[in-house]
């Protein structure tokens, strides 16, 4: 038998009723569903640059640790006087005075063996230091290293949503008091602004390792002309996103440990 309950269309005291959703309803619906993706649409803007610089920190730290793997894993070579040598990478970052806005490069270097001046010894070692000044900041030679042109690869930083800000020695200053850097604000501030003692900002930095050691060894020129060549503890990174100013960190130890600090 046919069961008049289940008719769509019901008859109640002579009047029909038919479900569905009345206009008011639709239009309430369609309101809230336009609102909440114009919050989205306008949130996106800030939210791809986070995540453009959050992809620029791991992209640093990560050809810093190819140099780290490049320098820990390769096979020695017998000298003529029985000493095992082994030839060190490193990254080095030039100055960022020397580069036009949003076109900035770095590079990943072998640091070829050859006669430290003043080691009265003659042995072939590595000076821990790029020696490229013949291929300019743009590398524009890279791939085959050479004495003068130690360049293995580059690495772009392209764009205006991110940029590299500064470098700095002892980014965790060992020595201050821990109140002057226990936030990262003031940890990034006190890295641009040289201004806790012993923890110049950098105008060059190369970061090599050479094995059998995990460590690396820093070098850097700041901004009086002084040289530091692994006297401090960590060095800093910091980049920064200027249309939102949103910034992060990558930290190298001395140790080796390589982290993103924010």
């Amino acid at each position: 038998m046919f069961d008049n309950s289940q008719k769509l269309n019901k008859t109640e005291k002579g009047r029909n009723f038919v479900l569905g959703f009345t206009l008011l309803e639709l239009m309430v619906t369609i309101s809230i569903a336009i609102i909440v993706t114009a919050i989205s649409f306008a949130n996106l803007p800030n939210y791809s640059s986070k995540l453009s610089l959050e992809l620029l920190a791991q992209d640093i730290a990560v050809s810093i640790r190819q140099a780290q793997v490049y320098g820990t894993s390769i096979y020695g070579s017998p000298s003529d006087e029985g000493y095992r040598v082994f030839q060190a990478y490193g990254v080095h970052f030039p100055a960022i005075s020397d580069s036009s806005p949003g076109q900035y490069k770095y590079a990943l270097f072998a640091d070829l063996l050859g006669l430290i001046p003043g080691d009265v010894s003659g042995r072939l070692r590595n000076n821990f230091e790029y020696d490229g000044t013949n291929n300019g900041p743009n590398f524009t030679t890279c791939g085959t290293p050479t004495g003068n042109n130690e360049c293995l690869e580059k690495f772009y930083v392209t764009g205006l949503r991110e940029e590299i800000s500064g470098f700095c020695l002892n980014y965790f200053p060992p020595d201050a008091d821990p109140s002057t850097f226990d936030t990262f604000e003031k940890r990034w501030g006190n890295c641009l602004n040289g201004a806790v003692e012993n923890s110049p900002r950098l105008k060059t930095l190369d970061i090599v390792f050479n094995r059998p050691d995990l460590a690396a060894n820093f070098f850097g020129v700041d901004f009086n002309g002084d040289t530091h060549k692994n006297t401090g503890s960590n060095i800093g990174i910091i980049i920064n996103s200027p249309k939102i100013d949103y910034k992060r960190a990558i930290v190298v130890w001395a140790n080796g440990q390589i982290s993103i600090d924010k």
